[in-house]
């Protein structure tokens, strides 16, 4: 089969940061540089608790398009009346997205738009009746590749995406029954399964800062490479 997917993305998203330009407490706005009528100014009986001016304004508009074309293909072969192998192969796709509200010059290894997450799998599978089926194995193994890798993360206030990565993970099952008798039957199931993550930059969150504190915008990142995948 095959399979074409386009999205289409659009994002804007503007910050304003304020700054206190009276003292709390005042009562008259006759030592402030700005004309407090025409600013928003809170009052509790009667005494200012605060007069906020705009001091900054950061705007970010941003579009962008994915677009992939994502083939499988497989096949069955049936060795004989008791034996048989599947083969499959698939990929997938997931688009980008925007990495709003991360100053790029701090973070440069932060992209945005972020790239698409895209997806390999292969499967092979052994199906066998043995001992006058008596008893049969099932074995099937797999193998997928994410490449590039997203990942999301929260950091103070914001939500980043990332998709400079690449990750792994791969498994065998096997299962199989075992019938002596007639009326009896023994069963059981293995499975095992590697996920790892091959390259990947990752900020974390409660990681120390140079001058000590914990978070916040100084995180420096840190090399995930060789770490299980998160949910494995």
């Amino acid at each position: 089969g095959l399979r074409y997917s386009h999205e289409s993305k659009d994002a804007f998203q503007e910050n304003t940061r304020y700054e206190i330009v009276l003292p709390i407490g005042s009562t008259t706005p006759a030592n402030n540089p700005f004309d407090c009528s025409k600013r928003y100014k809170k009052l509790l009986n009667g005494v200012i608790v605060a007069t906020k001016q705009a001091s900054s304004s950061v705007v970010q508009s941003e579009d962008e398009t994915w677009s992939k074309l994502t083939p499988s293909a497989g096949f069955d072969w049936n060795i004989s009346d008791a034996t048989s192998f599947a083969f499959s192969y698939s990929s997938g796709f997931k688009g980008g997205g925007f990495a709003l509200g991360v100053d790029e010059s701090a973070r440069p290894y932060v992209r945005s738009p972020y790239a698409a997450e895209e997806v390999t799998e292969y499967e092979a599978s052994l199906k066998s009746e043995l001992f006058e089926r008596r008893a049969t194995l099932n074995v099937a193994l797999f193998w997928t590749d994410y490449d590039p890798y997203q990942v999301c993360q929260i950091i103070g206030a914001l939500y980043k995406c990332d998709a400079q990565g690449r990750a792994t993970s791969r498994g065998v099952e096997v299962e199989f029954t075992v019938k002596p008798v007639e009326g009896l039957a023994f069963n059981g199931h293995f499975n095992w399964l590697d996920t790892r993550v091959d390259r990947f930059w990752l900020e974390d969150p409660t990681a120390r800062n140079p001058d000590g504190s914990i978070g916040g915008f100084n995180v420096r990142p840190e090399n995930l490479a060789g770490r299980q995948l998160p949910k494995a």
